[in-house]
């Protein structure tokens, strides 16, 4: 048995994505694991106030956060890109019980760290920080492939905000250095912008203009935030692949950085669209700039970072997908929608991914969810993708097969393979059929195999990851034969 204080066991990262934490008498299992911790505190006298505390805290984060998340409090930071956003309806967690020795926790897809006073919650991906920094990188046009620097980062999340800011910024690099117009002030022997005459009549001896003018300048407020943020964590291992791009923003700034942090509020945003991928560089850089990376400021009373892993997964897949050569339609693109016999009149239709290939078009699904092989995908789902089949069907009459995506730990996929060898008698695919409107359409379930988080993890889901193509490959190349020979 497992011992961990009841205070690391919130806030170290030990809490995972998709479980179900059951505490009974200070002991906790999980779900989908056989392992059990018991939970104690350092100081016994105290005891029963703590666990009280860390109790009352759970229940704030499951009620109060939520709430402020759903209304998008400006002290949470959900991160989020063009093509996935988060899903309002998902709780942080859910807590069930009415004793501090007695209840449940359960994850969703939410990761990432609350702090409310000086007690912080840290919710990690059950498929580990490779895994997170591996979709994060990919999601914004880079992948690295191997692990730079020595440092433990297994438990924390201070590293998140950083290696974050770095991709964002190397995205947004591709643009170039920013310029922006700045206010010059200087003496000239020509005439430039305006020009104060009555200095000039005082001063003819001098032979010089007092001249001001707007000059498109590299050295502005925002690159100097960002070489703020290189000269703070010159030293920080995620950096250390960046030295050229450091070095052309302390150029561009000659060295200059805020002097203090409250001038970090007058850097706006750009408004210009061309430069719009610095903006959220911009918001990082003053969240690292003030301390706020792992203590998200102490003078906020509540504060975080927070990541929906389903929309990152579903963005991360659908890029997977369109490497396979499909039509890949854009999911807020041409909507459909249902009526609602509501003031709401129309209720709008958006699977995750729908796709074509040859005059075919497919239906799927993406669900960061743990997949329950006893039971199969849960009933709301399947009836969900039954709305979008019949609806697509009105709009594509050659809907060849539909069903949904799922990722899996290679462990466990090992172990029920072995077990079950007939449900997978294709790799990593489950099938069957649905019928709708008397036609039978060919229904799966995929799944994106994600090895273990160790240090080979990169070349080993580089490999999951063209395995994953290969099988969706298949199905449209067997799809297209079936439609010719028709």
């Amino acid at each position: 048995m497992k011992t961990i204080c009841w205070k690391n066991f919130l806030s170290d990262g030990i809490l995972q994505d998709n479980q179900i934490y059951s505490v009974k008498q200070d002991v906790i299992s999980k779900s989908s694991s056989n392992n059990i911790i018991e939970l104690y505190e350092l100081d016994r006298y105290y005891k029963k106030s703590h666990v009280e505390d860390m109790y009352q805290f759970l229940i704030k984060v499951s009620k109060d956060i939520d709430n402020d998340l759903k209304n998008r409090n400006e002290n949470l930071v959900l991160f989020k890109s063009k093509e996935y956003e988060h899903n309002t309806e998902d709780n942080i967690c859910i807590l069930a019980g009415y004793s501090p020795s007695d209840f449940q926790i359960q994850t969703s897809n939410i990761v990432g760290c609350i702090k409310i006073g000086g007690q912080k919650l840290t919710i990690s991906s059950r498929f580990g920080n490779r895994f997170l920094r591996y979709i994060i990188a990919d999601t914004d046009g880079f992948l690295e492939i191997k692990d730079k620097g020595t440092y433990n980062y297994d438990n924390e999340f201070e590293w998140l905000l950083i290696y974050l800011w770095k991709i964002k910024l190397m995205r947004a690099y591709r643009l170039g250095i920013p310029k922006m117009y700045t206010t010059k002030d200087e003496f000239s022997s020509k005439m430039k912008g305006s020009v104060d005459l009555v200095h000039y009549e005082l001063n003819k001896e001098l032979a010089k203009y007092h001249c001001t003018y707007q000059e498109n300048s590299h050295n502005n407020p925002t690159n100097q935030l960002i070489a703020a943020v290189f000269n703070k964590y010159h030293y920080n291992d995620f950096l250390l692949d960046c030295k050229n791009i450091k070095a052309a923003f302390i150029t561009a700034v000659n060295g200059v950085f805020p002097r203090c942090y409250r001038q970090l509020s007058t850097i706006k945003h750009f408004s210009n669209p061309y430069y719009s991928d610095y903006n959220v560089v911009i918001d990082l850089s003053k969240r690292l700039l003030r301390d706020e990376s792992l203590g998200f400021g102490e003078n906020k009373s509540c504060s975080g970072f927070l990541f929906d892993m389903s929309m990152l997964f579903e963005y991360f897949i659908r890029k997977q997908i369109a490497g396979t050569g499909v039509n890949l339609l854009r999911k807020f693109g041409e909507e459909l929608t249902i009526p609602t016999c509501g003031i709401k009149q129309r209720r709008k239709l958006e699977p995750d991914l729908v796709f074509q290939y040859n005059n075919l078009t497919f239906v799927f699904d993406v669900k960061y969810k743990y997949y329950d092989f006893i039971n199969g995908v849960k009933r709301e789902d399947l009836f969900q993708l039954h709305t979008y089949i019949g609806q697509y069907a009105n709009k594509f009459d050659n809907i060849s097969a539909c069903g949904f995506i799922y990722p899996i730990k290679e462990e466990r996929y090992d172990v029920l393979k072995e077990k079950h060898p007939n449900i997978f008698a294709n790799e990593h695919i489950i099938s069957d059929q649905v019928t709708f409107a008397k036609k039978e359409i060919p229904f799966y379930v995929f799944f994106l195999v994600i090895p273990e988080d160790n240090e080979s993890f990169y070349a080993n889901f580089h490999r999951c990851c063209s395995v994953f193509q290969d099988d969706i490959k298949k199905l449209l190349i067997l799809k297209s034969y079936n439609y010719k020979s028709i």
